[in-house]
């Protein structure tokens, strides 16, 4: 039977910051070592907090819109009212902890951001919702690891920077021994150098094909980048940018994919 291993979760907010802002949306994979699915969810809560009420401008007075350009709103594509017609957040943090408890076993968490903003939103608010809820949660939750499918890309796009840099010096010699082999003489050379040559030449473009065909930094508009829709972009995996469940999904080929990558000599 396969154990349950990774919680992949991905979080949509009414702004960037845990402690002043509020959780709407939370989407969780849970799969075994292998990635395999086990089992997934979406669970989204109205906003909690007395502070966020529509002020006479029109705009909310937290960080969801407090400049009047709607940039969380955009990001998530969730409004105020349709927020408002969801669950409480104390049933969000109920629904999300059955959820993780019925699996039985202490999850690695798996996310796709800086720093740890979707950790810090899932802690925080569980704690100022159910502080009872926040330490049985932690209970199925590894407070010793995490796997950060961001930090994992940059250490596979500097791989395969390095790997660009060294194949120049394999296409160097490439050029070398092609030019040994094709350059006119008054005396012809040796078989045995020529094979020598050969050989030498193969070993070469052996290894730079090698570096090539590794080398695969994630690109956008032809700029490398680690955001997560450039990734499913260089990837093929596809992306209903921004739903926390969608985006929960996609994390687990990446992770697979990145795991699979870095794990190689």
């Amino acid at each position: 039977m396969s154990k349950p291993t990774y919680l992949f979760f991905d979080v949509e907010t009414t702004g960037p910051k845990a402690l002043t802002c509020d959780l709407i949306s939370i989407g969780m994979v849970v799969t075994d070592e292998n990635y395999n699915i086990l089992g997934e969810r979406e669970e989204r809560c109205h906003i909690g907090s007395p502070r966020h009420t529509k002020a006479p401008s029109g705009y909310l007075r937290d960080n969801w819109d407090i400049t009047g350009d709607g940039m969380a709103q955009a990001t998530h594509g969730i409004t105020y009212d349709e927020a408002s017609k969801e669950q409480h957040p104390l049933d969000l943090a109920r629904a999300v902890y059955r959820f993780i408890a019925s699996f039985d076993s202490p999850l690695t968490l798996a996310f796709h951001a800086n720093g740890i903003f979707d950790v810090s939103f899932l802690f925080v608010h569980f704690n100022r919702w159910s502080e009872a809820g926040y330490y049985k949660l932690a209970k199925y939750i590894r407070v010793d690891r995490y796997e950060n499918t961001m930090t994992m890309a940059r250490a596979y796009n500097k791989r395969g920077k390095d790997m660009l840099t060294q194949s120049a010096k394999y296409q160097k010699q490439v050029d070398k021994f092609h030019g040994y082999l094709t350059k006119d003489r008054k005396s012809p050379a040796s078989p045995a150098k020529l094979i020598e040559w050969q050989a030498q030449k193969d070993e070469a473009l052996d290894k730079l094909n090698t570096l090539v065909a590794y080398a695969d930094p994630f690109t956008k508009n032809g700029k490398s980048s680690v955001a997560l829709d450039a990734i499913c972009s260089s990837l093929n995996i596809k992306l209903d940018h921004h739903n926390a469940l969608s985006d929960a999904q996609v994390l687990v080929p990446i992770h697979k994919y990145l795991s699979q990558q870095l794990a190689e000599e």
